[in-house]
């Protein structure tokens, strides 16, 4: 009878504060600087949003978001590694991985800001999927180092850093980018540029967004 007291008094604690969560765990925040916060689905589906600080855990359908003062870095449980710099939305929509599947999937969006991946163990796996959406086009991830962004305008910028490279995808058109190229999408319903390698100052400027410091 006392065990199941405690257990219900329990159950209720996590309902009153509504700190119970709704998702798995997906892995863990590594650095977090300046203005960094969650937006996290609760058990009785309502959201909350709180301060994310390093080594605060993360949940599949969380929405982090940083201030024009943040930087935002995390590591996944597939390995993978997410670094967000100032003024930067990042949703992660569906996330699974386990070491003992063939499938496994990372489904993230953005909007705004800009974003680093280095993906993980899911790209190694035998059926998977790897995707970040974007209200420009879609990044499909092959498995590599990457950045995106909206820091040079209205425009979705996507350059491959190192790795097997990425596909952008809009309704109206595809490009497969290999290593040092870049693309843009400039407005929606228009295709990605045809794939090159950028500018000097224009990948310094979109390393730096994303640098921790």
């Amino acid at each position: 009878m006392l065990a199941r007291v405690t257990h219900c008094t329990l159950l209720m604690l996590l309902m009153l504060t509504g700190q119970a969560q709704a998702q798995p765990i997906i892995g863990k925040v590594v650095y977090s600087k300046g203005e960094v916060k969650v937006t996290r689905l609760q058990t009785d589906s309502s959201y909350r949003t709180i301060d994310l600080k390093r080594r605060d855990e993360l949940y599949s359908g969380d929405k982090i978001e940083t201030g024009s003062d943040g930087k935002f870095s995390a590591k996944l449980s597939d390995g993978s590694v997410i670094t967000l710099g100032n003024s930067s939305d990042f949703s992660v929509n569906d996330y699974a991985f386990s070491e003992v599947s063939s499938e496994g999937r990372a489904i993230f969006e953005t909007t705004k800001g800009a974003f680093r991946a280095v993906t993980g163990a899911i790209q190694k796996q035998e059926k998977s999927s790897y995707m970040v959406k974007t209200p420009l086009a879609v990044i499909g991830v092959r498995g590599t180092d990457f950045w995106g962004g909206f820091i040079f305008g209205d425009q979705l910028d996507v350059t491959v850093l190192s790795g097997k490279g990425v596909y952008v995808e809009s309704s109206e058109g595809k490009v497969l980018l290999n290593i040092e190229e870049g693309t843009t999408v400039k407005a929606n319903q228009l295709a990605p540029s045809e794939p090159k390698v950028w500018p000097k100052q224009k990948l310094e400027k979109a390393i730096a967004s994303v640098t921790l410091d």
